[in-house]
């Protein structure tokens, strides 16, 4: 099942589990209005990897938040 994955276009998927007796690729009603994204592509993965965020400031946010000094 995880070898055809990747040829699923947007509005399918697989169902499987106990209530399925053989797993189906199904259509899934698409919403309305559709949201304002875009499929990703590899192309744009590979032209801009993404980078670590910098936690810092929401870790220092926190322990600020929960200081008994204050």
């Amino acid at each position: 099942l995880a070898d055809i994955l990747p040829s699923l276009r947007t509005g399918e998927a697989i169902i499987t589990g106990e209530a399925v007796v053989l797993p189906a690729r199904v259509l899934v009603d698409l919403p309305d209005p559709l949201p304002l994204a875009e499929d990703p592509t590899l192309e744009s993965w590979h032209a801009a990897p993404p980078t670590e965020p910098d936690l810092a400031p929401a870790v220092a946010a926190w322990r600020g938040a929960y200081d008994v000094s204050r």
